[in-house]
């Protein structure tokens, strides 16, 4: 029992923290588009693309990597 109550909470903390960077760069593609700046890419993790998917001018991408994400702003370069 001990082990499952450790790995619920590794899991939860997993949950939350991707959940944060999820929001976070949310901000950072919403602040571009109140901007009118052209973005290429949001992607929630890192790595090779698991799912993508092109809407409009923007490709959402899922990575394989849990830690992190990006939103592709070609004007920042």
């Amino acid at each position: 029992m001990h082990i499952l109550k450790v790995i619920f909470i590794l899991l939860e903390v997993v949950l939350l923290f991707n959940l944060l960077i999820f929001v976070h760069e949310l901000g950072h593609f919403l602040a571009g588009r109140w901007r009118g700046l052209k973005i290429e890419r949001f992607a929630v993790w890192f790595g090779k693309p698991i799912w993508r998917k092109r809407i409009g001018d923007v490709e959402y991408a899922l990575g394989c990597i849990p830690a992190g994400g990006y939103v592709s702003l070609p004007q920042m370069a």
